[in-house]
């Protein structure tokens, strides 16, 4: 077996059957790859993607909403120059309340606290079985928006959600003629729209519904955060986040 290496990775030992190398700088990302020789035969093997040391030190946090009111739910994404080859995944500090995570903590959902408006630093560090990288820090500002969020016009749950989600209209709402047609006996709910959308592959799902009560399967859908967007007559009335696990 000989063996061949990209420039910036170096030997620690070579065998037979396997090879141990380092970075020149403290992680890197390289190639390697091997020729089986016999007598009469060689063999190249495909050349292999690898990744040596810690991971690369996060460069950003973004907090959507931007700036979040009291016990509103909030996601924070995480950007780092990480490939998969890294398996990096990340810790979070200054954060209470998390309600989920995505599989590797790139992503976070959380609820803020709900008495008074406060500032929190908000850390990251990427970590692998070789170690932590620096932290990154950033200042997560929580306002008070008058008492907490406004009643929400459409009920969105559960959140995180498996294999189905409900979608509701509210006791506020029902009293809002711009979603109700009225008889003199009864309430008829005027036809909506739900779409879901997905964090990459964009919408995935498209509904109309003239129901208060819409359940929405979720079966064959990404695992990952989605948008909720609730519409009439062309207007989104209410967006949420959503989790789907």
């Amino acid at each position: 077996m000989n063996w061949s290496h990209s420039m910036n990775l170096a030997p620690v030992s070579i065998g037979s059957d396997s090879i141990v190398l380092r970075a020149f700088k403290p992680n890197g990302f390289g190639t390697v790859s091997a020729t089986v020789t016999s007598s009469s035969l060689s063999i190249n093997l495909p050349a292999l993607n690898v990744w040596v040391g810690k991971p690369n030190q996060p460069t950003d946090i973004t907090f959507l909403p931007a700036s979040p009111c009291l016990n509103q739910e909030v996601i924070a994404m995480v950007t780092a120059n990480n490939p998969a080859q890294s398996n990096a995944y990340y810790q979070w500090s200054g954060i209470s309340n998390i309600l989920y995570t995505n599989g590797n903590a790139s992503e976070i959902f959380f609820k803020t606290m709900t008495e008074l408006p406060y500032t929190t630093y908000v850390t990251v560090k990427a970590c692998n079985d070789c170690g932590c990288s620096l932290p990154y820090t950033k200042l997560l500002s929580v306002n008070d928006c008058g008492g907490g969020n406004p009643p929400a016009p459409v009920a969105i749950y559960p959140n995180p959600a498996t294999d189905r989600l409900t979608i509701e209209l509210t006791a506020d709402e029902t009293e809002n003629a711009d979603m109700l047609l009225r008889t003199t006996s009864t309430t008829v709910v005027e036809s909506y729209i739900i779409q879901l959308w997905h964090e990459r592959n964009g919408m995935v799902r498209e509904i109309k519904s003239t129901e208060r009560v819409t359940h929405i399967s979720l079966l064959g859908l990404p695992k990952g955060m989605y948008f909720v967007h609730v519409k009439k007559e062309g207007e989104v009335v209410q967006k949420q986040i959503l989790w789907v696990r």
